[in-house]
């Protein structure tokens, strides 16, 4: 019975010891009072708590403090200072040690980079950067710029585009345009015949007769006189461009095909203007050749409205023909304003 009350006042004393000192003891570093070594009478022996260890700055503030009597005590104070020193190296090795093993792709496959380890806070307190972001970045910094177009291979690629398909293109509309103006032309010869004669009314057979006939011959002149487009776009796309000189002439040669093309273009638009003009008056003249040489009065019906009515919008459509640009003039100019947009952004990013 005495035994069991020294237990219960052992297991009571030491646990009040640790509430009132503000820790929870740990239940392998300290022994229970269960297991505590008795006395002689049954009593145990009062808790003891491991003496603490001292760190390396007050281990060097004992070591500087002490008189110079005692020469016993500062070895033992270096070897306790080497000792926590060796223990905070040991500590951080393995963290710089996985830090600089560590892969590149590993930060890139995670998706986050590696904290700094301790060991690379200097004494100022800045952090260096880790292996792996250093890694990271050597990578993206190692990725292939855009390389510059040169400007010759931009007029090119100018040139390449102004000219694609034109002699097709060309040819085809050309040879449509003509056989409509054929077609035309045979239609309104044989509506002629359809039409009666009316007593009072201008007979309006010579008339149909000249504009048909006028018709058939624009059209065989569309089918038998090429613009220079086809030929100069088809002479341009034979050039080989295999070498540097090649390329160079190449781009010369259809610059200069550009204003040739624009030149014949212009021709071609004011020629045919005025011959489309001068063509539209004559016709007017046929059904009117006695009132206009003559001077015989003729009074007007709604055959002369159509006629003058056909007359006049026909000429205003080559008047305008003949004011506006033709598709040449407006290729050669597109080329250029590209062409000039393209110096100005190489002028303004040089690299």
């Amino acid at each position: 019975m005495r035994r069991l009350f020294a237990l219960w006042i052992g297991f009571v004393v030491s646990w009040w010891s640790a509430l009132a000192s503000g820790q929870t003891q740990d239940p392998i570093a300290a022994p229970s009072p269960w297991l505590a070594p008795r006395r002689p009478d049954g009593t145990t022996y009062s808790p003891t708590t491991p003496p603490a260890q001292p760190d390396a700055g007050a281990a060097d503030a004992t070591a500087a403090s002490a008189p110079a009597t005692q020469p016993a005590s500062a070895p033992s104070t270096a070897a306790t200072a080497a000792t926590t020193a060796t223990a905070a190296t040991t500590a951080t090795a393995p963290t710089d040690a996985a830090a600089a093993t560590l892969p590149s792709g590993a930060a890139a496959s995670t998706g986050s980079s590696p904290t700094a380890p301790a060991s690379a806070t200097g004494a100022t307190g800045a952090t260096t950067t880790p292996i792996a972001s250093r890694a990271n970045t050597n990578a993206l910094g190692a990725l292939p710029t855009a390389r510059r177009v040169s400007l010759t291979r931009g007029r090119l690629r100018l040139l390449d585009t102004s000219f694609a398909g034109l002699a097709g293109r060309s040819s085809g509309q050309r040879v449509l345009d003509g056989i409509i103006s054929i077609g035309a032309g045979g239609v309104m010869f044989g509506s002629s015949f359809l039409i009666p004669p009316v007593a009072g009314v201008a007979d309006l057979r010579p008339w149909l007769w000249a504009t048909s006939g006028y018709l058939a011959l624009q059209g065989i002149v569309n089918l038998a006189w090429a613009p220079a487009r086809e030929r100069l776009s088809r002479e341009y796309e034979a050039l080989p461009q295999g070498t540097a000189a090649q390329r160079r002439a190449r781009m010369r040669f259809g610059e200069r095909a550009l204003d040739d093309m624009a030149a014949d273009g212009h021709r071609r638009r004011i020629l045919g203007g005025i011959a489309n003009i001068v063509a539209t008056g004559a016709l007017l003249a046929v059904p009117y050749h006695d009132t206009i040489l003559n001077g015989t009065p003729h009074t007007l019906s709604l055959t002369d409205a159509v006629v003058l009515t056909y007359g006049g919008v026909a000429v205003i459509l080559h008047v305008v023909q003949m004011l506006s640009q033709s598709e040449e003039e407006r290729l050669r100019n597109s080329y250029f304003q590209q062409l000039e947009l393209m110096r100005a952004e190489r002028r303004s990013n040089p690299g």
